[in-house]
């Protein structure tokens, strides 16, 4: 991977860059780490031009997180900038990428693909991605359709993942039958947090796999509902974002609280359960 930093391409980059959303320490964070780079993946079904920006820390360690947006009101890299940076801070490399079909990612050399062209080949889209990084084992933190697809990737490949995994709203319409046997196997834990909305419903396939899960009191599990306010996240939308258009031109920021964010960072150091 080419891991120069192109001055042309980061001042473009700063563009979703707004004092309201980034204090002074934080933009200087992100001008002076932030790694733009292209990724050409090619499995035997598709070839994927994937946008990545990553933070390296320095030296570089071994710990690795990749963020996943979802399908819906996250669809770029730029939803997760401000949790990233929290964890650059405490010694971890982040990735994050625009998933195939959104952002600036394409498919094929065709942008805006729906996922269900490509999410059969995901576990191997998700394998050949992670070679090309050079990342042995990752941490992943995913909203729905991102975390759809880590499901599908560990009950293929458990090898390439870490210990702790937190998701939120994971909508699927199937749990493959050995993501638990996998995720049981390598010892890894779970936490996974929902807030219902018109998009992600107590009614779909996905919060009811999760809620059947708690009530079996799954070892692996902590299925939390969000309904503080401590815990709630919220965006900045992009003011020219319309339904159904995944390349975005400007920001699209995930906020997230406090709270939530003591949970996050507790649970991928410790790999625990912990109520705050």
């Amino acid at each position: 991977m080419n891991m120069e930093k192109s001055k042309e391409i980061l001042n473009y980059e700063f563009d979703f860059i707004k004092k309201t959303l980034f204090n002074q320490f934080e933009e200087e964070i992100i001008r002076n780490n932030l790694i733009p780079d292209k990724l050409e993946i090619k499995t035997n079904f598709h070839t994927y031009l994937i946008n990545i920006r990553i933070l390296l820390t320095k030296p570089v360690t071994k710990h690795s997180i990749l963020f996943l947006h979802g399908h819906g009101d996250s669809p770029s890299w730029r939803s997760w900038i401000k949790l990233a940076l929290i964890f650059f801070e405490i010694n971890y490399n982040c990735y994050l990428i625009d998933l195939p079909g959104f952002g600036n990612s394409l498919v094929d050399n065709i942008e805006g693909v729906s996922f269900k062209i490509w999410q059969d080949d995901g576990a191997e889209f998700y394998k050949s991605m992670l070679e090309l990084l050079g990342i042995k084992k990752v941490f992943v933190i995913a909203r729905c359709g991102g975390a759809a697809l880590t499901i599908r990737a560990i009950s293929k490949y458990p090898e390439l993942f870490e210990s702790s995994h937190i998701f939120h709203n994971n909508m699927i319409s199937s749990v493959p039958e050995n993501f638990i046997v996998n995720f049981e196997k390598m010892g890894m834990k779970l936490f996974e947090t929902w807030k219902e909305d018109p998009d992600h419903l107590k009614l779909s396939v996905g919060y009811k796999w999760y809620n059947m899960q708690r009530k079996k009191k799954a070892k692996f599990l902590f299925f939390m509902d969000i309904n503080e306010e401590d815990f709630m996240t919220h965006y900045y939308k992009n003011p020219k974002y319309k339904p159904g258009k995944r390349r975005l031109k400007q920001f699209q920021i995930m906020e997230f609280s406090q709270k939530y964010i003591d949970f996050v960072v507790y649970f991928i150091e410790k790999n625990k359960f912990k109520e705050f």
